[in-house]
């Protein structure tokens, strides 16, 4: 019996992670099961398991590629200015594009929530590459002195846990993008009056 080719591992990964997306994006956590992956994918569900031990683990896959894919729009809008214009663009995308993502698609919402519960360590990974490119824009401002930041990463760490609310802001609260860019811009403009150099 001739034997039938196998996917690349990589391939394979890559194919049930999209089959795992679009179940996900049409009916939410749920639906991405093992059972629906293992037939879209047309494995068994053990084969399953090779790529990814538990659903979770699918789940932080997603949230990770996802997180990549918002932070380089982010980066992108925040690449030209100043340091300080640059901080301000870089925190704004930030609210507008994870707000526009939970909008998009509302059932990452649960995703988000079970790897935090389930998962903290990766939650805090995807804040972690977020926070390279703050540590970036903060370096230059000292680089320019336009900054005067003893520790960029852990003042990076900190603008991070202050604009928290401004990050999928759909899990904390129920305002509008307007209200909430309104409330961002006065918290940035605090911020950067603590690291503005006197």
């Amino acid at each position: 019996m001739a034997r039938t080719a196998t996917k690349p591992t990589d391939e394979r990964r890559a194919e049930i992670l999209g089959v795992a997306a679009a179940l996900l994006k049409s009916g939410g956590y749920k639906h991405m099961n093992v059972e629906a992956l293992s037939a879209a994918c047309r494995v068994s569900p053990a084969h399953l398991y090779n790529f990814f031990p538990a659903k979770i683990d699918i789940a932080v896959a997603l949230a990770d590629h996802e997180s990549h894919a918002l932070i380089a729009k982010v980066k992108a809008r925040a690449k030209s200015g100043k340091p300080d214009q640059r901080l301000k663009k870089f925190l704004i995308a930030d609210l507008e594009l994870t707000y526009e993502f939970l909008e998009t698609y509302p059932h990452y919402q649960e995703v988000l929530e079970r790897i935090g519960r389930q998962r903290p360590k990766a939650a805090n990974a995807l804040l972690a590459a977020a926070r390279v490119h703050l540590v970036e824009i903060l370096k230059a401002g000292n680089a320019d002195r336009s900054f005067l930041v003893k520790d960029a990463s852990s003042t990076a760490e900190i603008l991070q846990i202050a604009m928290l609310k401004f990050r999928f802001s759909q899990m904390i609260t129920q305002l509008s993008l307007a209200d909430l860019k309104r409330e961002a811009e006065g918290v940035i403009e605090c911020l950067l009056k603590g690291i503005e150099s006197r």
